[in-house]
């Protein structure tokens, strides 16, 4: 490694703040206007709540809807197939599912995200951003 690819010369890893701005005057940015900063933060957390709500419903719909399958093909089910094969998929979809909400508790996700929204719109420098915006 030659002196000129040293990250400590500022070249390849330097440090950049928030608006992605580094210290290098070729590569300036302008600064992001701090209510479409705050916008954009809450449009991110809408998006990501909106995801997690989406699949925590989808999660939820593929255990209820296998579990109350399967005990028809087995009650109905008289060969091989439909009496044993299928109810053990359903179930296996069903127990992957309930696996996957318990690993990944998207419901919990959707509600801190849609809590962080709330709280972030409700706070005075947003408002205060967006009332001067208005006027």
């Amino acid at each position: 490694m030659s002196f000129s690819e040293s990250p400590m010369n500022g070249k390849g890893n330097e440090i950049t703040d928030p608006n992605g701005t580094s210290d290098e005057p070729d590569s300036f940015k302008p600064t992001e206007d701090p209510l479409a900063f705050c916008e954009r933060h809450i449009l991110g957390m809408k998006r990501k709540a909106d995801h997690n709500k989406q699949e925590s419903l989808w999660s939820f719909y593929f255990v209820i809807g296998p579990s109350l399958l399967a005990p028809l093909f087995v009650t109905f089910g008289s060969e091989w197939i439909c009496g044993k094969l299928i109810p053990s998929a359903l179930s296996l979809a069903a127990a992957g599912s309930i696996a996957w909400l318990q690993l990944r508790k998207p419901q919990q996700l959707w509600s801190i995200y849609r809590s962080a929204n709330s709280r972030t719109r409700r706070t005075d420098f947003y408002t205060e951003l967006e009332h001067t915006r208005m006027i």
